[in-house]
């Protein structure tokens, strides 16, 4: 007997194993591979890139091989202006191709040995990204579905004590009738999100921030 829920299953399955390979340049699973790695890394948290060293011709190979955009080069492709492209697919292949090793982001990071190529931002952007990844990532563990409840996430993301005192607080500002605590006011709803985008001043409006909402893209 034909099952299509099965089969559908089975389809998102081969699908995303493709989007694994695109992203890994053959290959579905992430084994000892630097530049898939670096790839998993920078889909997930927007990595960019000095051009110092040996730079260049990692990025070049990202450009090449692991599905980076590339905005715009300098004569002679010296300087490259390059981005990992906003994309949920790509996004989750990443998250499940690090989650199978069993091993953070964090730990992929600091062990890569191109670290040195990997600009940190200017104000602990990478960190933070990181700090919110891992709480997106431990709620999820936590509660199976993509999308996480809000109380879960903020738990993982702050310490005990902390999370404590914000879910029993009340808000500053807030309707009629709607004076209640953290933990009433968000009890039910959830959270989706598997990578993070930078922006400029300019995209800062309401006409692109629900863009990047619904694609999964916290800012």
């Amino acid at each position: 007997m034909y099952d299509a829920a099965e089969d559908k299953y089975r389809s998102e399955i081969e699908f995303m194993d493709l989007v694994k390979a695109k992203l890994l340049d053959g290959p579905d699973t992430l084994r000892d591979d630097r530049p898939g790695s670096l790839t998993c890394l920078s889909v997930r948290f927007a990595l960019e890139f000095t051009m110092d060293g040996t730079a260049s011709d990692i990025i070049r190979t990202q450009v090449e091989r692991h599905m980076r955009l590339c905005l715009a080069a300098t004569a002679g492709s010296d300087t490259l202006v390059t981005l990992a492209g906003s994309e949920p697919l790509l996004a989750e292949a990443a998250y499940e191709l690090i989650k199978k090793t069993r091993s953070s982001p964090v730990h992929h990071l600091a062990k890569h040995s191109d670290l040195n190529c990997v600009d940190r931002g200017r104000r602990g952007e990478l960190v933070a990204a990181l700090l919110i990844m891992r709480a997106c990532d431990a709620a999820r563990a936590s509660s199976g579905p993509k999308w996480v409840p809000v109380d879960i996430f903020m738990e993982e993301l702050l310490p005990r004590v902390p999370y404590g005192i914000l879910e029993e607080s009340f808000p500053t500002f807030h309707r009629e009738k709607e004076y209640k605590t953290f933990a009433a006011t968000f009890k039910g709803y959830g959270i989706w999100f598997n990578h993070v985008i930078k922006v400029e001043n300019k995209m800062i409006s309401a006409n692109h921030l629900w863009k990047f909402i619904t694609r999964g893209a916290p800012y």
